[in-house]
């Protein structure tokens, strides 16, 4: 049975640090993991690791990746598609390559370190998304939104690897060969059966009287995600990446054309509910769990720690920088766009969770990883700052 007294004290706890530092503009994913940190095994122990706790927050893992699902837009993918390809695909290699080369140069085994290598790869599409609407961007929010998304779908890729990955051993070629028709087919399957049945069908849906309550249809995106993690896990994949393909082709039904825009508004509303849902409970659960399995580390090298972390921010401004400037966009609205791809989040702490689960990881590199995190989210607005002050002098500077 799980302590109510824990999580009440977890939630109190988390909601009052999350609304200080929210006047800061600070994400409340920071206080979130923090409370997680300060009260679990790793400060005051107050608070310890439990397996009924742990299902709650996996629970909301995958109902946080069904809303980053219905959450991201196609639209903007297809529209800067050759730009946003550029920038993510960089990104994601110079992440990589960095990330690989400063695990095993400390040491780390391969497969710790590709790990490590596959989890800087990723750019947070929350921490981009609180940039883009609180900045003025200068005409770089949509671009950075797209390659946010392009991160994702090779994202999704990346996590089926790192299914067949364990702590001694590596894939060979052909089980790499094996895992990438694996996605490849299961992705083919899902769109397609999304564009013949859930998007096409819709309307017919939504005059039967079953599917005019709200909450039965929120009902029915649940199972959805829930059904096709199952597809996903009996396929050899991890089960965020159904919930998440669950969210992308529910969010599909946005892309048809609705006079009326029932669906439209249908829909609008099932996905302010669940970010109710998510934001009040499911989501604060996931992330203090990730602070409560933050364990002091006697070997912890804070040389590790910020050789990651330059890496971490070095792989995006760099990668993502070169990406915009082949795309032909300015010097400083090509570091800009850089700095605001620097955010990792949700996505690689649910990563890094996994593999510390499943024994590809420890607790140094755990531990590395959720810090290091953290002060991107903390940091990557405070920089794209710095950048759009730089682009906004200039600019008064020519205007005099």
């Amino acid at each position: 049975m799980i302590e109510l007294t824990d999580v009440v004290l977890l939630l109190l706890v988390a909601k009052v640090a999350g609304g200080i530092i929210g006047k800061y503009n600070v994400s409340p994913v920071v206080a979130e993991i923090m409370t997680g940190i300060c009260l679990g095994p790793f400060i005051l122990g107050m608070v310890s690791p439990s397996t009924e706790f742990d299902a709650l927050a996996e629970l909301g893992l995958l109902m946080m990746m069904l809303y980053v699902g219905l959450t991201s837009k196609f639209s903007d993918m297809k529209r800067h598609k050759v730009s946003a390809s550029v920038i993510g695909v960089l990104g994601v290699v110079v992440s990589f390559t960095l990330g690989f080369a400063v695990c095993y140069s400390f040491g780390f085994g391969m497969a710790q370190s590709l790990f490590l290598g596959i989890l800087l790869s990723n750019t947070s599409i929350e921490v981009v998304s609180g940039i883009v609407i609180r900045e003025n961007t200068h005409g770089t929010g949509p671009i950075i939104i797209a390659a946010a998304l392009a991160d994702d779908i090779i994202a999704i890729y990346l996590i089926g690897l790192l299914s067949s990955i364990t702590s001694t051993t590596l894939p060979s070629v052909a089980e790499v060969a094996i895992i990438t028709v694996k996605i490849v087919a299961f992705l083919v399957v899902i769109f397609y059966i999304s564009e013949k049945v859930i998007v096409k069908d819709i309307f017919k849906l939504l005059r039967l009287k079953y599917f005019r309550n709200d909450y039965q249809m929120l009902t029915i995106m649940f199972i959805l995600a829930f059904s096709f993690a199952i597809f996903a896990k009996l396929v050899g994949l991890h089960e965020v990446i159904g919930a998440y393909m669950a969210g992308l082709i529910i969010g599909r039904i946005r892309e048809r054309k609705d006079p009326m825009l029932n669906v439209q508004i249908c829909l609008n509303e099932n996905i302010d509910h669940l970010e109710v849902y998510l934001k009040s409970i499911f989501m604060p659960l996931f992330f203090i769990s990730v602070g409560l399995k933050l364990n002091p580390v006697s070997e912890i090298s804070w040389f590790f720690i910020i050789a990651v972390a330059l890496a971490a921010f070095a792989g995006k401004i760099v990668g993502c920088g070169v990406g915009a400037r082949l795309t032909r966009f300015s010097a400083d609205k090509s570091l800009l766009i850089g700095l605001g791809m620097c955010g990792r989040g949700s996505l690689e702490l649910a990563i890094v969770t996994y593999g510390y689960s499943s024994g590809i990881i420890g607790k140094d590199i755990f531990s590395t990883i959720v810090l290091v995190s953290l002060f991107t989210i903390i940091l990557t607005p405070l920089l794209f700052r710095v950048g759009l002050y730089n682009i906004n002098r200039k600019e008064r500077v020519l205007k005099s």
